[in-house]
């Protein structure tokens, strides 16, 4: 079994992971496209499609963070944060179907939770979330999820990010 200070570096270390092999996966993408744009090599269209829908988190040219249901990975801006299957992920997915639209605590227990926790449930996994977008240089999109209103949340994105 693993002491609490193991189990955070191995969490730590396997989000690490997970992004450099989204990077990578990416940097896999762009070769291929130009190997076939300029190299002369003549891959087929489904090969690059199929490359291109695995991770089709790093094609959007749009400033709106996006939430990979696929990777469980928030992108945003190139950049990618690896979440994992769990609540940040889930949290930040809600979020961001509709921002700038805060949701009561109470609501976000019952939707992302599923069930009966506390209010500090939410505090925490905030807390969680903020520091992983920040730990992957989305100190900005970090700063957008809102919690001003008393016992509500938001991912505020009307203000220039």
């Amino acid at each position: 079994m693993l002491g609490t200070k193991q189990a955070n570096q191995f969490v730590d270390t396997l989000t690490q992971l997970a992004t450099a092999a989204t990077s990578a996966v990416t940097m896999i993408h762009s070769l291929l496209e130009m190997a076939n744009d300029g190299l002369g090599f003549n891959l087929d269209e489904q090969s690059l499609a199929d490359t291109r829908s695995t991770h089709k988190c790093h094609a959007i040219s749009d400033d709106r963070p996006k939430a990979d249901s696929a990777s469980y990975s928030v992108c945003w801006r190139g950049k990618t944060c690896f979440l994992g299957n769990n609540l940040p992920f889930r949290l930040f997915e809600r979020l961001v179907r509709w921002p700038n639209r805060f949701f009561s605590h109470d609501e976000l227990l019952h939707e992302v939770w599923q069930g009966c926790r506390s209010p500090d449930a939410v505090r925490s996994v905030v807390k969680v979330l903020r520091r992983k977008l920040r730990e992957a240089g989305m100190e900005e999109l970090a700063s957008a999820i809102n919690g001003t209103v008393r016992n509500h949340l938001a991912l505020t994105l009307d203000r220039k990010l």
